[in-house]
């Protein structure tokens, strides 16, 4: 069965938190307001078996959620978490998904 939705978690080695992010079947994602990542908001792709690439305004690679693909992903599924698309990494960790 395909996800609706999907909640993962990710972390950053220079961040004291994570940073949510819920990704929806439409192409769009958000997450809360007051976080680390340079947007809170914007659209993602599926970059084939890459992973989902996260673009935000103005910012085409803001990150990739390395291995994940949204319509397989589970809860509990991991995988690297790259900032920036290539620069830092970090995880993610899927914690839930709404079908």
């Amino acid at each position: 069965m395909s996800n609706d939705a999907v909640v993962a978690k990710c972390t950053l080695p220079d961040q004291d938190r994570p940073e949510g992010i819920e990704l929806h079947k439409d192409g769009t994602w958000k997450s809360p307001a007051g976080g680390w990542m340079a947007r809170q908001n914007g659209t993602w792709t599926q970059a084939a078996t890459a992973g989902v690439l996260l673009s935000g305004a103005g910012i085409d690679k803001l990150a990739l959620l390395q291995g994940m693909i949204f319509t397989l992903v589970n809860e509990g599924d991991t995988g690297v978490f790259r900032y920036d698309y290539g620069g830092n990494a970090g995880g993610w960790t899927c914690m839930a998904t709404m079908p």
